[in-house]
């Protein structure tokens, strides 16, 4: 049995690249997927809030997380990246920038997991490189942050 939030991930991933390849905005493809992924996938249905979090907050913040992916791709111009490794990205990248809830490192390694499972033979390293590389980025950014608050 699947965690709800790797679940919540998985599913979320589905939705994602369907919004992709139909030019969907993400909150559409959350509103048509439920009931395909739930016919595919019993978990979906326990997992459900997980994929709303994801898909309701990429729906928002897609510009920004898009954003943030093109900056970490130095070498890889964004529309040339396979669609399910911009898409296993975007979703990595929403919970690295979104979710303090859920420890960066868990983010990464569960994003590594589904590149395996949906990706070339090279989309785990690339999507742990790119992750990692957000990662660090956000870390020296809270770093920079922490650094500039007055001490009293």
């Amino acid at each position: 049995m699947t965690k709800p939030q790797a679940k919540g991930r998985e599913v979320a991933l589905w939705a994602m690249y369907a919004a992709d390849i139909a030019r969907l905005t993400p909150t559409v493809a959350l509103e048509k997927t439920r009931a395909i992924a739930e016919s595919i996938d019993a978990e979906a249905a326990g997992a459900w809030s997980h994929v709303t979090t994801r898909l309701e907050g990429l729906g928002s913040q897609l510009e920004r997380v898009d954003e943030s992916l093109e900056e970490a791709s130095e070498h890889w111009r964004f529309e040339r990246m396979a669609v399910v490794d911009r898409n296993i990205l975007r979703v990595g990248i929403y919970e690295l920038l979104e979710m303090e809830d859920v420890p960066p490192l868990a983010t990464i390694d569960s994003c590594v997991e589904l590149a395996k499972t949906y990706g070339g033979e090279s989309t785990p390293e690339f999507v742990n490189g790119l992750l990692d590389r957000v990662r660090g980025e956000l870390a020296e950014g809270d770093d920079e942050i922490a650094q500039a608050e007055p001490t009293q």
